[in-house]
């Protein structure tokens, strides 16, 4: 687009913001394989905060009735002089404090709209869109410091949604980026960004719905912004084939650390930037998961189209 190890029980649970009182019984993959797809999840690129509009947008989605994760993603990181936050999909810098009152803008309308049958996970998104490109303007001056500043957002939201008793409704806020190696090739604004988020406590799931272009970062960078630290992969599935880096990652992550990573879900961008369509990305790549025993996934539980 333009501009536009280690892990089981309680790990796994704290990772995905689930009670430790509950996580010992948490089912977290499905014992029998299913291609059933999940039901697509409408995601937006934001071009505003405007609080109007937000509301709107979180009442729309509610109406449509469609229960798994969908993704808020407001932009690239960026620093006004004295401010962190975005460029948004309209070009326009929005503060990460104009971010958490627009999000939170969502989530009144969802809440307002929705029924309890009806229940999201909601990632709070940004992208690795020039990290290594210095001709960009309003570029970060440290890109840890917009990772925690990220945090703070992400946190302030969920904190929003728990104090307002939405919980029947929202079921968890995440973080989420676009992270793409091209966009990135040096990597260490990628990496320093995602080891300040992760370092926040508590810890909030940072979904990687973003691509995994070969020629740019090493396996084991790849593996760290996918499944290091509170990170999911969720990746982008927009034409055939793309599955196929990702299940070499994930044979690389048994290889090295003795275990698969975990997709939480697939990222289509239906008819826009993509060719397939979102059931047809989310079953190659649940295809691709299947194609080994060492990678084995029943299901992958969510689908978003963006």
């Amino acid at each position: 687009m333009s501009n536009h190890g280690k892990r089981r029980g309680l790990k796994w649970a704290a990772r995905l913001g689930i009670p430790t009182t509950i996580a010992a019984t948490a089912p977290l993959v499905g014992a029998q394989p299913s291609f059933a797809a999940p039901g697509t999840t409408v995601s937006y690129y934001e071009n505003t905060t405007n609080t109007t509009t937000l509301h709107n947008q979180g009442c729309s989605a509610a109406k449509l009735a469609v229960n798994g994760t969908l993704i808020l993603q407001f932009g690239r990181p960026a620093y006004n002089g004295s401010t962190y936050g975005v460029i948004d999909y309209g070009n326009n810098f929005d503060s990460d404090a104009q971010i958490e009152t627009g999000a939170e803008a969502w989530m009144d309308g969802f809440y307002s709209c929705g029924t309890s049958s009806t229940r999201q996970n909601v990632t709070i998104g940004t992208s690795n869109y020039c990290m290594d490109n210095s001709s960009c303007s309003m570029l970060p001056k440290s890109y840890s410091v917009a990772g925690s500043s990220w945090y703070g957002a992400v946190s302030t939201v969920a904190n929003y949604v728990s104090s307002h008793n939405y919980g029947n409704k929202i079921n968890a806020i995440w973080g989420s980026v676009d992270a793409e190696p091209a966009y990135d090739a040096a990597y260490s604004g990628t990496q320093s960004f995602l080891a300040s988020y992760n370092g926040q406590s508590p810890g909030y799931a940072m979904m990687d719905d973003g691509s995994l272009e070969s020629g740019y970062w090493t396996q084991a960078q790849e593996y760290n912004v996918a499944f290091g630290g509170f990170d999911y992969p969720f990746p982008q599935q927009y034409h055939p084939g793309m599955q196929n880096n990702w299940e070499t990652l994930d044979l690389w992550s048994v290889s090295n650390y003795g275990h698969s990573m975990y997709f939480q879900g697939v990222t289509a961008s239906y008819p826009y930037d993509s060719d397939i369509t979102p059931v047809a990305g989310w079953s190659q790549m649940l295809s691709a998961l299947q194609s080994h025993s060492s990678t084995y996934q029943s299901t992958i539980p969510y689908l978003t189209n963006i």
